[in-house]
């Protein structure tokens, strides 16, 4: 492919990535280094991203393809050739080609390169279930290539051994029709369960199992169960055959990074769990990046980190405040950044 910010060196574009992040299409340009483009009149001093219609974004870039081809039918050659056929395969792809792309895809895979979809790798792909199940979202969108398989049988394994499915949706997801921010919308459910519990803003969380039984009204179980594969996958939630919350994967050694990842195991029991389990990885999809916003709000509120450290702070608070909400200084230095409180290195 060729980049379109090289076709021409009056032509002022910016470094664009177009991706889905499970909510939506999210536009994202990004800023240049000064010197990044020295043969141009300019350059950009500004990042940004915007929301992006899914059935728009896919009619235009259709256009775009379709304008690229008329321009080269003129053309002959194997590239050109290849451009052909692909493009006639994505046309005339089924449900089933166009959920293997998709899987193939997050998993930053070309399903039309033989090289990087080799038949041992399509294999792997064809076990799992429909791509827009929940659970194979999150094992796709987070496992690398080499784990796909032993993630999957892991995850299955656990499936069965604690009977892990679906329950009740204890918050209202957003609107289909419209982009939510996963962070706004992750600070909002969880100052909602706050509230909902009593908890005022500015006080420290006790027991994530305690806060939870009140939450969904059935308790909450954390298993410590090593698949020893890789760090990707964290945990499995979901609801067993009783009503209980399980979240079953290896336990962090240090434990204000265990009462983390069990909040956004709750998060996803609580608010993605309706249709069936649901992983917490590291990938940075929308429902990931939701969980993380909040785990944070819930664990260390913004509103009462700012109650006690007014405008500033510096190392020894952030310190002193990761003790008093069991929080990594991290998790509080992130949350204290993000109200727009400046930590100092004094």
């Amino acid at each position: 492919l060729y980049c379109l910010r090289a076709a021409w060196s009056y032509l002022l574009l910016p470094s664009l990535y177009l991706f889905s992040d499970g909510g939506g299409i999210r536009g994202e340009w990004r800023a240049d280094d000064e010197d990044a483009l020295p043969h141009m009149p300019a350059f950009f001093v500004d990042s940004g991203w915007a929301a992006l219609g899914c059935a728009t974004t896919e009619q235009a870039l259709e256009r775009f393809v379709a304008e690229v081809l008329n321009r080269v039918s003129w053309c002959e050659g194997s590239r050109v050739d290849e451009l052909r056929a692909t493009w006639k395969a994505i046309k005339s792809a089924d449900r089933d080609e166009r959920s293997f792309c998709i899987m193939a895809g997050r998993l930053g895979l070309d399903p039309y390169d033989r090289n990087e979809m080799t038949d041992a790798v399509a294999r792997v792909i064809e076990q799992l279930d429909d791509a827009n199940d929940g659970l194979v979202t999150d094992l796709t969108s987070a496992a690398t290539v080499e784990h796909l398989e032993e993630q999957w049988s892991w995850v299955q394994a656990v499936q069965s051994k604690y009977k892990v499915g679906a329950g009740p949706a204890i918050a209202k997801g957003p609107k289909e029709s419209e982009y939510v921010s996963p962070a706004k919308y992750g600070y909002a459910v969880a100052q909602e369960f706050r509230k909902r519990t009593e908890l005022p803003a500015g006080s420290p969380l006790g027991s994530i199992e305690d806060f939870a039984k009140q939450i969904l009204g059935a308790p909450l179980q954390r298993v410590d169960e090593n698949h020893l594969v890789s760090r990707e996958v964290q945990l499995v939630a979901g609801r067993d055959g009783s009503g209980a919350a399980v979240l079953v994967g290896p336990r962090n050694p240090i434990e204000e990074n265990e009462r983390f990842r069990s909040a956004r195991g709750l998060f996803q029991v609580a608010v993605a769990g309706m249709n069936g389990p649901r992983l917490v990885t590291e990938a940075y999809t929308w429902n990931q990046r939701a969980s993380r916003a909040f785990a944070a709000e819930l664990i260390a509120p913004q509103a009462g980190l700012k109650l006690r450290v007014g405008g500033w702070a510096d190392r020894a608070m952030v310190r002193e405040l990761g003790k008093e909400f069991g929080a990594s200084t991290i998790l509080i230095e992130k949350q204290l950044k993000n109200a727009q409180v400046a930590v100092t290195d004094e």
